[in-house]
């Protein structure tokens, strides 16, 4: 059984704000703005994430069972927003087999606790934004 995961206080607040102002074209840093249709209502939802480049692939990390993750495994698929420029991108999990290899090809620039669900954005098949 999945635990209920608390977030801090601030976390949905800051995401209001980084969600606008992407949609005003000001974009922060490598914060993107994933959208997915729910999986019941089909309403997009959306969350910024920060996408991590590896070897000219572009990854998109979870570290825990979130909303958009369920939302991610059963549409496969997202429109993915930097500033005003947006693009549908298919989304799939990578196997948890590459997962710790994604990790430390990248390991000095990004570091976090255990990562649960990668998500690999890409525009057809095969993996990979080209």
């Amino acid at each position: 059984m999945s635990q209920k995961t608390s977030f801090p206080w601030w976390l949905k607040p800051a995401n209001h704000l980084i969600i606008l102002l992407n949609r005003l074209g000001v974009s922060i840093g490598t914060m993107h703005i994933l959208s997915i249709p729910g999986c019941k209502t089909s309403k997009m939802r959306s969350t910024p994430v920060s996408i991590l480049l590896v070897n000219g692939q572009q990854y998109i990390l979870a570290d825990m069972e979130t909303g958009w993750v369920k939302n991610a495994r059963s549409a496969s698929w997202g429109l993915l927003s930097y500033g005003r420029k947006t693009e549908r991108v298919a989304l799939v999990e990578l196997p948890v087999e590459k997962r710790p290899l994604i990790l430390f090809r990248k390991q000095r620039e990004y570091s976090t606790g255990s990562l649960g669900s990668y998500m690999l954005p890409d525009r057809g098949c095969g993996g990979v934004i080209h």
